[in-house]
Protein backbone atom coordinates (compact mmCIF):
# COMPACT_ATOMS: atom_id res chain seq x y z
CA UNK A 1 0.00 0.00 0.00
CA UNK A 2 1.35 3.22 -0.96
CA UNK A 3 0.14 6.85 -1.18
CA UNK A 4 -1.87 8.42 -3.90
CA UNK A 5 1.02 10.75 -4.89
CA UNK A 6 3.22 8.00 -5.82
CA UNK A 7 0.72 5.36 -7.29
CA UNK A 8 -0.24 8.22 -9.63
CA UNK A 9 3.52 8.23 -11.09
CA UNK A 10 2.13 4.95 -13.69
CA UNK A 11 5.53 3.45 -13.46
CA UNK A 12 4.13 0.53 -14.70
CA UNK A 13 3.00 2.24 -18.27
CA UNK A 14 6.39 4.03 -18.69
CA UNK A 15 8.19 0.60 -18.07
CA UNK A 16 5.42 -1.50 -20.18
CA UNK A 17 4.97 -3.76 -16.77
CA UNK A 18 1.32 -4.22 -14.67
CA UNK A 19 1.54 -2.25 -11.77
CA UNK A 20 1.45 -5.02 -9.64
CA UNK A 21 4.88 -6.08 -10.89
CA UNK A 22 7.57 -6.93 -7.91
CA UNK A 23 10.42 -4.72 -9.67
CA UNK A 24 7.46 -1.50 -9.78
CA UNK A 25 5.89 -2.27 -6.34
CA UNK A 26 10.27 -2.30 -5.28
CA UNK A 27 10.59 1.11 -6.75
CA UNK A 28 7.29 2.60 -5.17
CA UNK A 29 8.92 0.97 -1.99
CA UNK A 30 12.17 3.18 -2.21
CA UNK A 31 10.28 6.13 -3.38
CA UNK A 32 8.28 6.10 -0.41
CA UNK A 33 11.39 5.67 1.94
CA UNK A 34 13.08 8.47 0.54
CA UNK A 35 9.96 10.88 1.00
CA UNK A 36 9.62 9.65 4.43
CA UNK A 37 13.52 10.23 5.21
CA UNK A 38 12.77 13.85 3.87
CA UNK A 39 10.27 14.98 6.00
CA UNK A 40 12.11 13.43 8.99
CA UNK A 41 14.84 15.54 8.46
CA UNK A 42 12.73 18.73 7.40
CA UNK A 43 11.48 18.14 10.92
CA UNK A 44 14.37 17.48 12.94
CA UNK A 45 16.05 20.63 11.87
CA UNK A 46 12.62 23.09 12.57
CA UNK A 47 13.30 20.87 15.81
CA UNK A 48 16.66 22.20 16.12
CA UNK A 49 15.77 25.81 15.39
CA UNK A 50 12.91 25.58 17.87
CA UNK A 51 15.09 24.32 20.59
CA UNK A 52 17.59 27.21 19.99
CA UNK A 53 14.93 29.91 19.80
CA UNK A 54 13.26 28.49 23.13
CA UNK A 55 16.62 28.36 24.72
CA UNK A 56 17.74 32.13 24.21
CA UNK A 57 14.37 33.58 24.85
CA UNK A 58 14.46 31.73 28.24
CA UNK A 59 17.72 33.18 28.72
CA UNK A 60 16.03 36.94 27.60
CA UNK A 61 12.86 36.77 29.59
CA UNK A 62 11.76 36.28 33.02
CA UNK A 63 10.88 33.15 34.67
CA UNK A 64 6.98 33.86 35.05
CA UNK A 65 6.57 35.43 31.42
CA UNK A 66 8.54 32.19 29.91
CA UNK A 67 6.13 30.10 32.06
CA UNK A 68 3.03 31.62 30.77
CA UNK A 69 4.90 31.31 27.33
CA UNK A 70 5.48 28.02 27.42
CA UNK A 71 2.31 26.58 28.59
CA UNK A 72 0.34 28.65 25.57
CA UNK A 73 2.98 27.02 23.17
CA UNK A 74 2.18 23.53 24.41
CA UNK A 75 -1.06 23.87 23.91
CA UNK A 76 -0.95 25.43 20.54
CA UNK A 77 1.35 22.29 19.52
CA UNK A 78 -1.11 19.85 21.27
CA UNK A 79 -3.79 21.29 19.14
CA UNK A 80 -1.81 21.18 16.12
CA UNK A 81 -0.77 17.18 16.40
CA UNK A 82 -3.88 16.35 17.07
CA UNK A 83 -5.22 17.61 14.24
CA UNK A 84 -2.85 16.36 11.85
CA UNK A 85 -3.33 13.02 14.05
CA UNK A 86 -6.66 13.15 12.66
CA UNK A 87 -6.28 14.32 9.13
CA UNK A 88 -3.43 11.55 8.78
CA UNK A 89 -5.83 8.68 10.29
CA UNK A 90 -8.51 9.70 7.97
CA UNK A 91 -6.18 9.73 5.01
CA UNK A 92 -4.51 6.20 5.83
CA UNK A 93 -8.42 4.57 6.46
CA UNK A 94 -9.43 6.16 2.93
CA UNK A 95 -6.28 4.95 1.71
CA UNK A 96 -6.62 1.08 2.84
CA UNK A 97 -10.43 1.04 1.57
CA UNK A 98 -9.50 2.10 -1.92
CA UNK A 99 -6.78 -0.58 -1.77
CA UNK A 100 -8.54 -3.47 -0.99
CA UNK A 101 -11.50 -2.01 -3.18
CA UNK A 102 -8.86 -2.67 -5.96
CA UNK A 103 -7.45 -6.18 -4.46
CA UNK A 104 -11.24 -7.76 -4.83
CA UNK A 105 -11.64 -6.51 -8.48
CA UNK A 106 -8.26 -7.54 -9.40
CA UNK A 107 -9.40 -10.92 -8.21
CA UNK A 108 -12.80 -11.20 -9.73
CA UNK A 109 -11.52 -9.96 -13.18
CA UNK A 110 -7.79 -10.61 -13.85
CA UNK A 111 -6.73 -13.75 -12.18
CA UNK A 112 -4.59 -15.20 -15.19
CA UNK A 113 -2.41 -11.65 -14.94
CA UNK A 114 -2.44 -12.22 -11.46
CA UNK A 115 -0.74 -15.42 -11.91
CA UNK A 116 1.96 -14.25 -14.11
CA UNK A 117 2.91 -12.03 -11.74
CA UNK A 118 3.38 -14.48 -9.11
CA UNK A 119 5.13 -16.90 -11.26
CA UNK A 120 7.73 -13.95 -12.30
CA UNK A 121 7.89 -13.19 -8.86
CA UNK A 122 8.65 -16.73 -7.94
CA UNK A 123 11.67 -16.66 -10.59
CA UNK A 124 12.54 -13.57 -9.19
CA UNK A 125 12.98 -14.91 -5.60
CA UNK A 126 14.73 -17.84 -7.12
CA UNK A 127 17.38 -15.76 -9.03
CA UNK A 128 17.32 -13.76 -5.80
CA UNK A 129 18.95 -17.20 -3.85
CA UNK A 130 21.44 -17.73 -6.54
CA UNK A 131 23.46 -14.43 -5.65
CA UNK A 132 26.62 -16.38 -4.66
CA UNK A 133 29.06 -18.80 -6.75
CA UNK A 134 30.44 -21.29 -5.46
CA UNK A 135 34.37 -22.46 -6.75
CA UNK A 136 35.53 -25.80 -6.17
CA UNK A 137 34.87 -28.27 -3.76
CA UNK A 138 33.38 -26.21 -0.91
CA UNK A 139 29.83 -27.54 0.96
CA UNK A 140 28.17 -24.79 2.41
CA UNK A 141 24.87 -25.36 3.94
CA UNK A 142 21.27 -23.54 2.66
CA UNK A 143 21.38 -21.30 5.75
CA UNK A 144 24.67 -19.73 4.75
CA UNK A 145 23.50 -19.44 0.77
CA UNK A 146 20.51 -17.50 2.51
CA UNK A 147 22.79 -15.44 4.26
CA UNK A 148 25.61 -14.61 1.51
CA UNK A 149 22.16 -13.98 -0.88
CA UNK A 150 21.88 -10.42 1.02
CA UNK A 151 24.55 -9.01 -0.77
CA UNK A 152 27.80 -7.60 0.21
CA UNK A 153 25.77 -3.99 0.34
CA UNK A 154 23.81 -5.44 3.76
CA UNK A 155 25.08 -4.16 6.83
CA UNK A 156 23.86 -6.50 9.75
CA UNK A 157 22.88 -4.36 13.05
CA UNK A 158 24.73 -3.93 16.14
CA UNK A 159 24.24 -3.18 19.50
CA UNK A 160 25.55 0.49 20.76
CA UNK A 161 28.47 -0.50 22.70
CA UNK A 162 31.25 1.43 24.78
CA UNK A 163 33.25 1.04 20.85
CA UNK A 164 30.57 2.70 19.31
CA UNK A 165 29.83 5.52 21.72
CA UNK A 166 33.64 6.38 21.02
CA UNK A 167 33.35 6.25 17.49
CA UNK A 168 30.58 8.49 17.79
CA UNK A 169 32.70 11.07 20.12
CA UNK A 170 35.70 10.81 17.57
CA UNK A 171 32.79 11.59 14.93
CA UNK A 172 31.90 14.57 16.28
CA UNK A 173 35.25 16.33 17.52
CA UNK A 174 36.43 15.43 13.47
CA UNK A 175 33.20 17.57 12.67
CA UNK A 176 34.01 20.50 15.04
CA UNK A 177 38.03 20.78 13.26
CA UNK A 178 36.39 20.45 10.07
CA UNK A 179 33.91 23.65 11.05
CA UNK A 180 36.28 25.25 12.54
CA UNK A 181 38.87 24.80 9.80
CA UNK A 182 36.19 25.80 7.33
CA UNK A 183 35.73 29.45 8.81
CA UNK A 184 38.92 29.82 9.27
CA UNK A 185 39.74 29.47 5.46
CA UNK A 186 36.53 31.19 4.77
CA UNK A 187 37.89 34.16 6.64
CA UNK A 188 40.92 34.40 4.97
CA UNK A 189 39.51 33.93 1.88
CA UNK A 190 37.08 37.25 2.38
CA UNK A 191 39.99 39.22 3.47
CA UNK A 192 42.46 38.66 0.81
CA UNK A 193 41.85 36.21 -1.93
CA UNK A 194 45.14 36.51 -3.58
CA UNK A 195 47.48 36.09 -0.34
CA UNK A 196 45.01 32.85 0.08
CA UNK A 197 46.33 31.89 -3.60
CA UNK A 198 49.51 32.21 -2.55
CA UNK A 199 49.80 30.33 0.48
CA UNK A 200 47.66 27.42 -1.13
CA UNK A 201 48.47 26.90 -4.81
CA UNK A 202 47.32 23.15 -4.25
CA UNK A 203 44.55 21.12 -2.31
CA UNK A 204 44.80 20.10 1.56
CA UNK A 205 47.41 17.43 1.85
CA UNK A 206 45.86 13.58 1.50
CA UNK A 207 48.56 12.21 3.56
CA UNK A 208 47.51 11.87 7.28
CA UNK A 209 49.39 14.39 9.53
CA UNK A 210 52.00 13.54 11.80
CA UNK A 211 50.60 14.68 14.70
CA UNK A 212 47.28 16.32 15.92
CA UNK A 213 47.40 20.10 16.76
CA UNK A 214 43.29 21.38 17.55
CA UNK A 215 42.44 24.10 15.68
CA UNK A 216 41.24 27.62 16.85
CA UNK A 217 38.15 27.93 18.34
CA UNK A 218 35.42 30.02 16.35
CA UNK A 219 32.78 30.98 18.16
CA UNK A 220 30.18 30.61 15.37
CA UNK A 221 31.08 27.14 14.40
CA UNK A 222 31.46 25.98 18.50
CA UNK A 223 28.14 27.19 19.03
CA UNK A 224 26.28 24.85 16.08
CA UNK A 225 28.76 21.97 16.94
CA UNK A 226 27.29 22.12 21.02
CA UNK A 227 23.87 21.74 19.66
CA UNK A 228 24.28 19.22 17.28
CA UNK A 229 26.51 16.82 19.98
CA UNK A 230 23.84 17.81 22.56
CA UNK A 231 21.08 16.40 20.85
CA UNK A 232 23.75 13.39 19.97
CA UNK A 233 24.79 12.62 22.74
CA UNK A 234 21.30 12.91 24.20
CA UNK A 235 19.71 9.90 22.13
CA UNK A 236 22.84 7.37 22.78
CA UNK A 237 22.07 8.20 26.60
CA UNK A 238 18.28 7.28 26.37
CA UNK A 239 17.45 4.08 27.32
CA UNK A 240 18.10 1.85 24.60
CA UNK A 241 15.37 -1.10 24.08
CA UNK A 242 16.35 -4.66 23.75
CA UNK A 243 18.74 -5.01 20.88
CA UNK A 244 16.51 -5.80 17.31
CA UNK A 245 18.27 -8.28 14.52
CA UNK A 246 17.40 -7.48 10.81
CA UNK A 247 18.59 -11.38 10.22
CA UNK A 248 16.13 -14.04 10.02
CA UNK A 249 17.00 -17.48 12.31
CA UNK A 250 18.11 -19.40 9.43
CA UNK A 251 20.37 -16.56 8.23
CA UNK A 252 21.70 -16.13 11.64
CA UNK A 253 23.16 -19.45 11.84
CA UNK A 254 24.27 -19.20 8.09
CA UNK A 255 26.91 -16.30 9.20
CA UNK A 256 27.74 -18.34 12.32
CA UNK A 257 28.34 -20.81 10.09
CA UNK A 258 30.08 -18.54 7.39
CA UNK A 259 31.99 -16.89 10.35
CA UNK A 260 33.15 -20.07 11.04
CA UNK A 261 34.30 -21.17 7.86
CA UNK A 262 36.65 -18.01 7.62
CA UNK A 263 38.33 -18.17 11.39
CA UNK A 264 39.00 -21.59 10.11
CA UNK A 265 40.60 -20.36 7.25
CA UNK A 266 39.03 -22.97 5.09
CA UNK A 267 37.65 -21.18 2.67
CA UNK A 268 38.06 -17.13 0.74
CA UNK A 269 35.36 -14.78 0.31
CA UNK A 270 35.51 -12.05 -1.96
CA UNK A 271 33.15 -9.95 -4.56
CA UNK A 272 32.40 -10.72 -8.14
CA UNK A 273 33.71 -7.45 -10.30
CA UNK A 274 30.86 -8.19 -12.88
CA UNK A 275 27.54 -9.11 -10.73
CA UNK A 276 28.94 -7.79 -7.61
CA UNK A 277 27.60 -11.22 -5.35
CA UNK A 278 29.91 -13.22 -2.96
CA UNK A 279 32.65 -15.86 -4.84
CA UNK A 280 33.31 -18.45 -1.88
CA UNK A 281 36.57 -20.68 -3.07
CA UNK A 282 38.83 -22.97 -0.88
CA UNK A 283 41.93 -21.65 0.64
CA UNK A 284 44.02 -24.06 -0.97
CA UNK A 285 42.50 -23.57 -4.47
CA UNK A 286 42.97 -19.66 -3.83
CA UNK A 287 46.99 -19.61 -2.99
CA UNK A 288 47.34 -22.29 -6.56
CA UNK A 289 45.80 -19.23 -8.48
CA UNK A 290 47.48 -16.91 -7.08
CA UNK A 291 51.01 -18.68 -7.50
CA UNK A 292 50.28 -19.40 -10.80
CA UNK A 293 49.81 -15.86 -11.67
CA UNK A 294 52.58 -14.87 -9.96
CA UNK A 295 54.67 -17.12 -12.24
CA UNK A 296 53.25 -15.62 -15.15
CA UNK A 297 57.05 -13.87 -16.57
CA UNK A 298 54.87 -11.41 -18.83
CA UNK A 299 53.38 -9.96 -16.19
CA UNK A 300 55.89 -10.42 -13.04
CA UNK A 301 59.66 -10.71 -12.90
CA UNK A 302 61.88 -11.29 -10.18
CA UNK A 303 64.29 -8.59 -8.40
CA UNK A 304 67.04 -8.23 -6.20
CA UNK A 305 67.09 -5.86 -3.33
CA UNK A 306 69.21 -3.96 -4.58
CA UNK A 307 67.34 -3.05 -7.84
CA UNK A 308 64.13 -2.17 -6.13
CA UNK A 309 66.06 0.31 -3.99
CA UNK A 310 67.65 1.92 -7.39
CA UNK A 311 63.94 2.22 -8.58
CA UNK A 312 62.65 3.01 -5.12
CA UNK A 313 65.26 6.41 -5.02
CA UNK A 314 64.28 7.21 -9.01
CA UNK A 315 61.13 7.88 -8.66
CA UNK A 316 61.73 9.46 -5.04
CA UNK A 317 63.44 12.05 -6.17
CA UNK A 318 61.40 13.02 -9.38
CA UNK A 319 58.59 13.13 -6.48
CA UNK A 320 60.49 15.76 -4.79
CA UNK A 321 61.49 17.49 -8.28
CA UNK A 322 57.93 18.15 -9.12
CA UNK A 323 57.57 18.95 -5.29
CA UNK A 324 59.89 21.91 -5.51
CA UNK A 325 59.03 22.96 -9.05
CA UNK A 326 55.50 23.37 -7.87
CA UNK A 327 56.51 25.39 -4.63
CA UNK A 328 55.20 23.23 -2.21
CA UNK A 329 56.88 23.86 1.23
CA UNK A 330 59.83 22.33 3.14
CA UNK A 331 57.57 20.55 5.78
CA UNK A 332 55.58 19.42 3.14
CA UNK A 333 58.72 18.19 0.83
CA UNK A 334 59.86 16.35 4.32
CA UNK A 335 56.88 14.27 4.24
CA UNK A 336 57.45 13.38 0.79
CA UNK A 337 60.44 12.14 0.68
CA UNK A 338 59.57 9.84 3.90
Amino acid sequence: MVPRFISNKKLGTVCNLPEEHPKIKKIYRIILGTAIKEKQHTLFSCILKCNTKEQACQRLLATPTWKRIEKGSRLICDSVRSSAKSSLCAKYDKLLSATRKNQRTGESNVPEQNRNVSDIAQNECLDCTARVTVIGNTQISDNARKFLSLGPSFSITQNVNESVFRKVITGLYRVRDQLRIRAKNSEKRNSNAQEVRAEHPLPCVPFPSTFYREPQPVPEADVKFRILSSNVLTAYTQPKPCCRTNLTYSEMLGYKEVRDLIRSEKVRISVSDKGGEFVIMPQELDREITELHLNDKSVYKRVSEKEYHSQYKRLNHVWMSIGKSAGLSESFLARLKK
